[in-house]
């Protein structure tokens, strides 16, 4: 049986960020920064925001040291998928982004978050066996 934890996402609301991202991206010029802050418009708060998350989840596990094969649990699958397609959003967005757009630099800490949930999945998981095998 695999072993969740509770994944403290907060209001990040990850899905609903990613497709205003990409979404704004495709917008001219013109229009690329006339969302509202925070919402429709990535701002540098966000980055920060999910830097912090990255930081509170990898300080409540040991981080592995060695090549990591993906999957240990179908949590931490879904989330190494979803760290997939944010890498693939990234990719094209780098044609579309304007001088100074935090568009890159969000998807990029949002994948690294989504890495650093999934290993901390994982890490329950390896303990959960562990206990089991009596080690």
């Amino acid at each position: 049986m695999a072993v969740a934890r509770h994944l403290p996402l907060g209001k990040l609301q990850a899905g609903d960020r990613h497709s205003q991202v990409l979404r704004r991206s495709r917008h001219p010029p013109e229009r690329r920064t006339k969302g509202k802050p925070g919402q429709t418009l990535v701002t540098d708060e966000m980055v920060t925001k999910v830097e912090k998350m990255i930081d509170d989840i990898a300080s409540r596990f040991l981080s592995p040291k060695d090549f990591v094969v993906p999957g240990q649990n179908r949590v931490s699958a879904t989330l190494d998928i979803a760290r997939t397609v944010t890498r693939r959003a990234e990719r094209e967005a780098l044609s579309a982004v304007h001088a100074g757009s935090m568009v890159l630099p969000y998807l990029n800490r949002l994948s690294d978050l989504l890495w650093t949930l999934a290993r901390w999945q994982e890490s329950a998981t390896l303990l959960a066996k562990t206990h089991t095998a009596g080690i």
